[in-house]
């Protein structure tokens, strides 16, 4: 149910009320679905409180539908909205070909938007536009049905004006050189209907290329909300590019300056720009895409908005490794004490930022993260306090229900199903173990003390280079008549220098931890053909006073999958409890995405030759 407020505006109500605050900013237009509250209860929290580390999934926004017979320009000519399908590229207002990265099951439309130049779409009462009424927004269609469409000079213009579109070969010989408005929106009998989604957010349709929108997130209510709060405070907001960032720069300043003389806020004529603007109270907002410049701003509020761009993105190491490069040695510096930070990311892979802050994988860092993954359908009853919902129902039933939702997985596929609605890019159906096999009764903080204790060490060939394999320390342990084993990982990608060192300075944090050295080290033979890396380790085990000796472990001429398929006794049987670690979160996620997807398995290899050196030992 959407929620129906009548706000009073005052600056008590609007300062500790997100709710009202939204509602007010956006000109009485955001209505929240009932599945947003607790995105509400984030807000007002950050609005309140300092320290706060949250980390936000939510399932792609529902209702940009329109009529199956709209014409839609693609690269390979025209085609009808409902014969669109993922992979199709269609076009934004700046003459740009984007992909379509999703289509919804066929709904109905209900009603027909005019336009200035005397044409139309039928579309669904849902379905958004971006429009231009002295600052750009998004409005959805039911919402412009209910308002004064003609204002200004006596009500003699329009008032919802749609974005310019760029003339290139592919758009130029459709479109005007006059801006397009929308003049009436009228109830029609019901026809048939999809939503696509694309990336970018807005595309054309019709014959004449009306901009039409698709996603909006919560990067400009937050901030306007914050800085109206906090006018001293400097918020960072982050995205993928430059311009997506800058797009809420804008539209937060423009917010801030419009309703900012009600609590005695305003900007600093002399820095005004969209992406880097102050107030006269001393704050102000910087946003940048990834790899961009922050220099110079701190931050008590940081956002961060899909730091990473799409599917393809996700899959590069490479482009992955840049994007938390950039975190961790520019971003993460510039948080002013009390720092609050929100990170909103469709999760696309196990390793990105998302899986990194909750593996905790920064040096130094021990930041407790709230993680909120609101899945598409309910797999076990959720109460968050202002939203509830029992097992199996759908996130926001007004838009997709659950049979709705499963007929997505079913044209989507498994893993990008699970990517984009539920939070957890994995295909269970291709992996041996999913995230069911690792739930919050496996962790344990600490490694325990052990009767039967060694390690095992899978060294990937030594490379360090940044693309190349990891290299991966299991710690393995356990007692007498306890069937449970408690494991510990270390994973790195180091040159041999360093991964002596950090296999040393981990046996004696171990040693501090349980009281002992492991009884045996194990390195496997298979990359390790000269022995050069073992008597290494050896001498540097020698020169710190630990007495655990060194051996090597041979494959066998045994396939790797099919050696570590014999973890399945013991991880199925839920018989493993990870010891909380960085280390362990990337060896977890290797474990979730084996062996289809899985582009590491070291830290898995690590184990399998740590319960043999187990074996062997005793």
């Amino acid at each position: 149910m959407i929620q129906k407020i009548d706000p009073i505006l005052t600056p008590a109500n609007f300062r500790n009320d997100f709710l009202v605050a939204a509602h007010i900013m956006s000109e009485g237009k955001w209505f929240p679905y009932g599945h947003l509250m607790p995105v509400v209860d984030i807000v007002n929290r950050l609005l309140t409180q300092r320290g706060l580390r949250i980390l936000l999934n939510m399932p792609p926004r529902h209702g940009k539908q329109l009529s199956d017979d709209t014409p839609v320009l693609t690269v390979g000519g025209w085609k009808n909205h409902g014969d669109l399908e993922v992979g199709d590229h269609v076009f934004a207002p700046n003459g740009n070909p984007i992909r379509v990265t999703g289509v919804s099951p066929a709904g109905e439309q209900d009603c027909r938007v005019w336009f200035s130049d005397k044409t139309y779409l039928d579309c669904h009462e849902n379905h958004e536009w971006v429009v231009d009424d002295s600052a750009d927004y998004t409005i959805e269609t039911k919402f412009i049905e209910a308002e004064n469409i003609r204002t200004g000079e006596e009500c003699g213009r329009w008032r919802f004006v749609l974005p310019p579109v760029v003339a290139n070969e592919f758009t130029g010989q459709y479109i005007t050189r006059r801006r397009i408005s929308i003049t009436k929106v009228e109830r029609i009998e019901k026809s048939v209907g999809r939503c696509i989604e694309v990336e970018g957010g807005v595309y054309l349709a019709g014959r004449t290329l009306k901009p039409t929108h698709n996603s909006m997130s919560c990067s400009w209510l937050t901030p306007s909300a914050y800085l109206l709060k906090h006018p001293s405070h400097n918020v960072i907001m982050t995205g993928y590019g430059d311009r997506f960032a800058a797009k809420w720069g804008k539209k937060t300043r423009d917010t801030v300056n419009k309703f900012g003389q009600f609590f005695g806020v305003s900007l600093d004529d002399s820095s005004r720009a969209k992406n880097s603007w102050e107030t006269n109270q001393g704050g102000g907002m910087h946003c940048c895409g990834v790899g961009g410049e922050i220099t110079g701003h701190g931050a008590n509020l940081l956002i961060m908005d899909d730091l990473i761009k799409g599917f393809q993105t996700a899959e590069s190491l490479v482009k992955r490794n840049t994007v938390w490069d950039w975190l961790t040695a520019d971003v993460w510096t510039r948080l002013e004490p009390g720092a609050n930070v929100l990170y909103i990311q469709t999760r696309w892979n196990l390793d990105d930022p998302c899986g990194r802050f909750e593996g905790q994988d920064m040096e130094g860092m021990d930041d407790e993260w709230e993680v909120f993954n609101m899945r598409a359908i309910a797999e076990k009853d959720e109460d968050y306090g202002s939203f509830k919902r029992k097992k199996g129902e759908a996130l926001c039933p007004q838009r997709y229900s659950a049979g709705d939702l499963e007929k997505i997985k079913k044209r989507l596929g498994p893993y990008k199903y699970n990517a984009l609605y539920n939070g957890d890019p994995q295909d269970p159906e291709t992996t041996l173990w999913g995230s069911k096999y690792f739930p919050d009764g496996v962790y344990q903080d600490g490694f325990p003390e052990c009767q039967y204790f060694v390690a095992a060490l899978d060294p990937s060939a030594g490379k360090a280079e940044r693309e190349g394999d990891y290299q991966a320390l299991c710690f393995l342990g356990m007692n007498r008549g306890q069937p449970a084993l408690n494991v510990d990982f270390v994973v790195v990608r180091q040159n041999r220098t360093e991964l002596c060192r950090t296999i040393v300075g981990a046996m004696k944090e171990k040693f501090e931890q349980s009281g002992r050295f492991p009884d045996a080290f194990a390195v496997e033979r298979d990359y390790d053909q000269d022995s050069s890396l073992g008597i290494a380790i050896q001498l540097a085990f020698n020169e710190a006073s630990i007495p655990t000796p060194v051996s090597w472990v041979e494959s066998g001429g045994v396939n790797k999958r099919v050696r570590i398929r014999r973890l399945d006794q013991y991880i199925c049987e839920y018989k493993v409890r990870f010891t909380r670690s960085g280390g362990t979160h990337l060896a977890v996620n290797q474990f979730k995405e084996f062996p289809a997807r899985s582009a590491h398995d070291d830290a898995p290899d690590a184990m399998e030759m740590a319960t043999r050196v187990l074996e062997a030992t005793y």
